[in-house]
């Protein structure tokens, strides 16, 4: 099964991300947009995993939240990997928050690896991303205005699995895990 560890997002945001894409959305075609129900922050995306690995995984996932604070997060910029003149990913940054977000990203990568599962390739800036170009594009001299709104709290990271489908993607939750600033003493909030 593909896995994938990330962090969620409450519904005011996920709404405005989808308005900002759909500001976008209107000026650009040839991207394949992602459905704003799918929008999550990846903090480490597995890729194939056995399905007898899924405690392991689970008490990795419980070892990042423990003691971690929910993120106060907001949108910042519209990005692009791998650059703004060859974009094949058009993204949101993050404006508030965005270390503690990076660190987060980080130490989900650590521990993971440490747990024995070897985080894919990919950039580990922490991103949403809003669409996938057809072909390489150039968006040097394009102007996005996007502001970066109100303020949200991110406080679920989620076990995914993501499911192939001729539709796109579907990820089923496999577990979560709540960021409470508290330690565990044992058992987790989320998983089995």
């Amino acid at each position: 099964m593909r896995v994938f560890v990330a962090l969620s997002l409450p519904s005011p945001a996920l709404a405005g991300a989808g308005e900002i894409q759909a500001r976008l959305r209107r000026e650009y075609g040839g991207i394949r947009w992602v459905e704003p129900n799918r929008f999550h922050i990846t903090l480490s995306f597995l890729g194939e995993v056995e399905r007898k690995d899924l405690s392991c995984l689970s008490t990795a996932v419980r070892e990042l939240v423990r003691g971690r604070e929910a993120l106060r997060l907001s949108f910042g910029g519209v990005g692009f990997f791998p650059e703004r003149r060859r974009a094949r990913i058009i993204f949101l940054e993050f404006e508030e928050g965005r270390e503690k977000l990076a660190s987060l990203l980080q130490a989900c990568r650590r521990i993971m690896t440490a747990a024995g599962f070897l985080p894919a390739g990919g950039d580990p800036r922490p991103h949403l991303t809003l669409g996938r170009c057809r072909s390489e594009r150039d968006f040097a001299s394009d102007e996005l205005p996007i502001t970066a709104g109100d303020a949200f709290l991110a406080e679920e990271v989620c076990l995914y699995e993501s499911v192939l489908t001729p539709q796109g993607p579907h990820y089923r939750p496999l577990g979560r895990e709540v960021l409470t600033g508290k330690a565990e003493t044992e058992g987790g909030n989320g998983f089995g």
